[in-house]
């Protein structure tokens, strides 16, 4: 079962997730690019499980785009 942003980022769900549209999709291309980095920075340090953590966030932000881009 996939899990949306609000529902694994705190910082997403309680002040994110109101403000403008712009500012959201700016949040997730941000947090996207921030994990994809560490991601690769870090591989041999992260373990799957951690890794697998990231990219369910990472998976949740790219999700979170597309709905926003689909607001009026």
């Amino acid at each position: 079962m996939k899990k949306e942003l609000h529902q694994i980022d705190s910082v997403y769900d309680d002040t994110i997730c109101k403000l403008p549209k712009q500012s959201r999709l700016e949040y997730c291309e941000h947090l996207i690019d921030k994990l994809q980095l560490n991601i690769t920075k870090n591989r041999k340090y992260i373990g799957d499980k951690l890794k697998d953590q990231l990219i369910e966030i990472i998976i949740a932000a790219q999700n979170e785009i597309q709905k926003i881009n689909k607001e009026k």
